[in-house]
Order: C-alpha cells, then sequence, then structure tokens
C-alpha cells in the first residue's frame, strides 16, 4: 500500500485524503464512506480532527479501526477501543460510525458497541474464520468448511486457489493444532474440491485440541 500510494498510508497526507473524499462526493450520486485508522496510539486528538474534516468533506458514514497502520503481523497488538469511543464520539452523530478491530466472536460484537458507542461492528478476520460470526449460532470450523464446500460444488468457484484461500481461513484454529502440519500441506496443495472434502472429512472425526484464534 506504501508502495502504491493508496491504503492507510494516505493518512499520512491529510489534505489530499479530504480532497479526495470532496470530489467523490460532488461528483457521485451514491454515499461516500470512509475507513481509517488511529494517526497516534496513545493520543486520538489528530484522528478526531481528520475525522471531522472528512465528515465536512462529505463522508456520508465513517469506519475507524481502533489501530494504527503500523500494528499489524507480529505487532498488531490489542484494538484501542477508548480511543475509538473517543473520536467518534468527537463526530457528535452527524454521520453513522462503525468501529473496527478486535472482534473475533460474537460476544466481542455487543462489546465493541458498548465500548466504543459506535453505531455498528465491522469486522474481517474473524468473519473470513466463522462466517456465522454475527448470528452466535456457534457453528464449528467443520460445519462451516462443510457447508462452503457444498455450496461450492453448486456454485464452482473461479479458481481452485479461491477454494483453498476460503477453507484455510475456515479451518484456520482447527490446522494450527500440532500435529496437523499434514492436514496444512495437503490444503495448500489441493488439486480439486475432492481434495478438499479429504481434509474436512478427516477433520471431523479428528479429537487433537484446537489451537487458539489469532
Amino acid at each position: 500500500a506504501k508502495r502504491g500510494h493508496y491504503g492507510a498510508f494516505l493518512l499520512e497526507e491529510p489534505d489530499l485524503v479530504c480532497g479526495i473524499v470532496r470530489h467523490l462526493s460532488q461528483h457521485l450520486d451514491v454515499p461516500v464512506s470512509c475507513k481509517i485508522r488511529l494517526l497516534d496510539p496513545e493520543d486520538p486528538a489528530s484522528t478526531c480532527v481528520l475525522a471531522r474534516r472528512l465528515v465536512e468533506a462529505g463522508a456520508s458514514l465513517v469506519t475507524l479501526h481502533g489501530r494504527t497502520k503500523e500494528m499489524k503481523g507480529q505487532a498488531v497488538g490489542e484494538a484501542n477501543w477508548a480511543a475509538v469511543r473517543t473520536v467518534l464520539g468527537s463526530l457528535q452523530g452527524a454521520v453513522p460510525t462503525l468501529a473496527n478491530g478486535g472482534v473475533e466472536s460474537f460476544e466481542d460484537l455487543a462489546s465493541c458497541l458498548d465500548a466504543t458507542g459506535a453505531c455498528g461492528v465491522m469486522t474481517s478476520e474473524a468473519a473470513l474464520e466463522d462466517p456465522a460470526v454475527f448470528d452466535g449460532v456457534g457453528r464449528t470450523p467443520v460445519e462451516l468448511a462443510d457447508r462452503y464446500l457444498t455450496l461450492a460444488e453448486r456454485y464452482p468457484p473461479a479458481h481452485i486457489s479461491i477454494l483453498k484461500g476460503h477453507v484455510h481461513k475456515l479451518l484456520f484454529r482447527k490446522l494450527q493444532a500440532p500435529g496437523r502440519e499434514g492436514c496444512r500441506e495437503r490444503v495448500s496443495h489441493a488439486a480439486c474440491l475432492d481434495d478438499l472434502r479429504a481434509v474436512v472429512d478427516e477433520l471431523r472425526d479428528d479429537v487433537c485440541d484446537d489451537a487458539g484464534s489469532w
């Protein structure tokens, strides 16, 4: 993103970002939404200023991730929901708001809403691992992967890489457990849907403890 001059790295150029939002809001007949990250992990003041500028530029909805752009990979750290609350509160209800970051389960949804005061919650990784995260049903990874492959048989994706990517996400916790290196390899090298189905069937009866989520 930094080399391509897009995404969260544009936060280093607030004038440019606000100019883009203003141009879009003036020339599109659909609402323009913005998703940003905290600019400073210790002091939300600068992020408050940017969020208000985005609304003034024409943003119809603001989503705030409670981490900085540097907080990823090994340095991901905890999402700062208190800072999210401060920033979104500074908008004083001018536009709808979403909180993002730190949501890994159905229970986290209510906690995040309560802590941040946002209108709603956005999640990415949690939904990739558990598409049922928003309904609280609590399906197992194997049940989700099995259902996904059944749908994939009916509506085949364009390439096997799509299948492998989704199955790996759905089975992430199962595949990270000790002793499942072979299953991970088989998912990575699967040549067809049946290869992935065989892994799912094997894991259905596997009693190894699941690894923790990210």
